[in-house]
């Protein structure tokens, strides 16, 4: 015959191992959690460097882009007269001596 209390020992037994059974799976699962998270960190700051480093060639590009527009541009090839020509075409007009008739006007100083 099984006694009273060799059932109860037994029982409280079994309840302390599933107790401690569900806290080695607490345990578990935060470690689990931990591991996962860890794991998703050196996830992201991977994408983080891969983005900086995919925006910084992307700038790059961009720069070289620009400066072969700029040289290939009208601007940078010049085809308007230069300046020294069209002063030199005028500079008669502006610097003639004031003729002593006055028909072109009185100069001021």
């Amino acid at each position: 015959m099984i006694d009273l209390a060799d059932y109860e020992r037994n029982v409280a037994l079994e309840l302390e191992f599933k107790n401690r059974r569900k806290g080695f799976c607490c345990v578990l699962a935060c470690y689990v959690l931990f591991v996962t998270r860890g794991i998703l960190e050196m996830k992201l700051q991977n994408v983080m460097f891969d983005r900086k480093r995919l925006y910084e060639s992307h700038s790059v590009q961009l720069r070289e882009i620009n400066r072969y527009r700029m040289s290939n541009s009208t601007f940078s090839t010049c085809k308007f007269t230069p300046v020294h020509t069209v002063f030199k075409s005028v500079s008669p007009y502006t610097c003639a001596p004031v003729h002593s008739d006055n028909s072109m006007g009185v100069r001021i100083h």
